[in-house]
């Protein structure tokens, strides 16, 4: 049974950091629009100190505001922090980008307020008035910007990380912009037309986040095809918009496709199940999980129905876990039993050695690691990063010369493990990572695992 979505909700309350950030994500993955989640991250923050605060805020960066939250967003960017000190820079500039993605009708009258605030990242301040540019144009203009953007990059993977943050934007603000004018969404629907030829890679990506963003159910036949050859920064977009939509047709067409697609379907699949919050695709993960053919296969599908918060699923993928031990399986084990031990934290449904399991994932902080040595600032700007370089910089943080030494260190398994007693293991590693399910350092705002991991990975299975 999957757990309630409220006893969800105060585990945004948890004194463990790493267990606050879990219960969030729960919502952020499914794009969810509740405006009752940012006044519980407030709350947590103040609770349990901003010097702590970091992980959770860049989890929170798209969740939906009110006045009173703005208020308190634009309230702490005008403390006396010293934003020298990188811990505080760091902070401010989470709190930025919380800002700098809410609903513009809730800044647009306060602009002034913003830009004045001690604290406010004055390098942000062209993007904000971009941002409520935006907001005042129509579907033509919009629509039009976002063709000519995407004729200026017609290879999507190399395009870099502050131009995809650009297009976007043309798309969120298009996507307001439809939602809120219904006259404007039939002309939109009987005139536009998508481009062909080289930049058809491109717009793909940027259709489908549309496409999700307005909750367009008639598109849902192209965007389940398009996990089939779509690139990964595409693909990306693609599970985005099926998630939103989030219709039980969208979960039975992909269960009915799933057994005879190709490698890169399958691997997709999951990620899209996952985060669908109903019954329905809860059954679908459970099924599709019980009938995995392999390891591998089993643990993508294990982690999407964990997602699920779904207490049947903790014995099942303990077995699993076991087994992966046993077998020297070296794929993702790491990321699902720290998964599985706060997934029975949440549920209260535990197995067999449960609290040596948690003592183990409580040592290693949940498999999380710090960024703090990271200025996230210095990379949001860089014109120059895709997510390749990114990552090429991650990777020699942690020790490793090349892109190929940290893809090889996750083949032969993102932590060691050895033998700790009967029935855990110690999870252990040498040079300092991100961790799978933190926030990209690159400030994409996705977990590192579906950005800058993957994008190493050289768009291969997500199992990966």
């Amino acid at each position: 049974m999957r757990l309630a979505e409220d006893r969800i909700k105060l585990a945004i309350l948890r004194p463990e950091e790493q267990l606050r950030v879990h219960a969030l994500g729960y919502f952020v993955e499914a794009h969810s629009e509740d405006a009752s989640l940012m006044p519980l991250v407030i709350k947590a923050v103040e609770q349990y100190g901003r010097e702590d605060a970091f992980h959770l805020l860049r989890r929170a960066d798209h969740l939906s505001q009110t006045a009173e939250t703005i208020d308190w967003l634009i309230g702490e960017l005008g403390r006396d922090f010293d934003t020298q000190d990188l811990v505080w820079d760091n902070y401010c500039f989470a709190v930025a980008l919380i800002l700098l993605n809410a609903e513009p009708a809730l800044l647009i009258d306060r602009q002034d307020e913003i830009f004045a605030a001690r604290c406010f990242p004055n390098r942000l301040a062209p993007l904000l008035e971009q941002r409520l540019k935006l907001h005042t144009m129509n579907w033509r203009s919009l629509w039009g910007k976002l063709v000519e953007f995407c004729e200026q990059y017609p290879d999507i993977d190399q395009m870099p990380l502050v131009a995809v943050r650009r297009g976007n934007e043309f798309v969120d603000a298009l996507a307001r912009r439809l939602t809120a004018h219904p006259e404007e969404r039939a002309e939109f629907d009987s005139e536009h037309v998508s481009p062909q030829g080289d930049i058809e890679a491109t717009i793909t990506a940027f259709e489908a986040r549309l496409a999700g963003s307005i909750r367009d159910e008639k598109r849902a036949a192209w965007l389940i095809r398009s996990l089939h050859n779509a690139p990964t920064l595409a693909c990306d977009e693609v599970i985005g918009a099926l998630v939103r939509i989030g219709t039980d047709e969208i979960v039975q067409r992909l269960v009915e496709a799933y057994p005879d697609a190709d490698v890169q379907f399958q691997s997709y699949v999951p990620g899209v199940l996952a985060h669908i919050h109903s019954d329905f695709a809860a059954d679908a993960c459970m099924n599709l999980f019980e009938q995995a053919y392999d390891m591998e296969t089993a643990a993508n599908l294990a982690h999407a129905c964990l997602d699920q918060f779904d207490d049947r699923a903790i014995s099942p993928v303990h077995e699993l876990v076991h087994d992966m031990m046993d077998e020297e399986i070296d794929v993702e084990v790491a990321d699902l039993f720290h998964v599985l031990v706060m997934t029975s934290m949440f549920t209260g449904v535990e197995f067999p050695g449960f609290d040596e399991w948690k003592e183990v994932s409580e040592k290693a902080n949940w498999g999380a690691v710090e960024h703090q040595s990271i200025r996230i600032s210095d990379g949001f700007f860089d014109e120059t990063k895709t997510l390749q370089s990114v990552i090429i910089e991650i990777a020699k943080q942690g020790g490793w010369q090349s892109a190929e030494e940290i893809d090889d260190e996750y083949d032969e398994f993102e932590d060691e493990v050895v033998e700790q007693s009967p029935s855990a293991r110690t999870i252990t590693r040498e040079a300092p990572r991100v961790g799978r399910n933190d926030p990209c350092p690159c400030g994409s705002g996705k977990k590192y695992k579906k950005c800058c991991l993957h994008r190493t990975n050289g768009g291969r299975s997500s199992v990966r």
